[in-house]
């Protein structure tokens, strides 16, 4: 059985509606979905949020956000092979388009978490990176 390439998506959250116009006619350009995430999406998996549906999990705790969280700029890739991947990061930086610090590629694992998983993972992650950038 020959299984169907995902169509890449780009999910993102930008809270400036300049840059989030720029961001999202860059992705039209070249082809790319997008989706745009909400303050309402953050204690959404990831899984819903691309449209597969409730996936099967083990069961956790689920970390959820506080009412009071503010939502940073983020941008999650679904459906990207490391060679679209590569070309997206290229081309964006080409366009001269602001760098958004926190990026993630959709996993088997992450599919389950909620966005707000994510987003606190991706912040844990780039204050270690910053501790050894010195």
């Amino acid at each position: 059985m020959i299984q169907k390439k995902e169509t890449p998506m780009v999910m993102f959250y930008l809270p400036e509606w300049k840059r989030e116009k720029e961001f999202t006619a860059f992705c039209k350009s070249h082809g790319w979905h997008t989706r745009k995430l909400t303050k309402q999406d953050t204690n959404k998996s990831l899984g819903i949020l691309i449209g597969k549906g409730k996936l099967p999990q083990m069961p956790r705790e689920i970390m959820k956000a506080s009412p009071d969280f503010q939502m940073p700029e983020v941008i999650v890739f679904s459906g990207f092979d490391d060679q679209e991947l590569d070309r997206f990061l290229e081309e964006y930086k080409r366009a001269g388009i602001p760098a958004v610090s926190l990026k993630a590629t959709l996993t088997p694992t992450n599919i389950h978490w909620t966005l707000y998983e994510l987003i606190v993972e991706l912040q844990k992650e780039r204050m270690a990176s910053m501790l050894f950038d010195y």
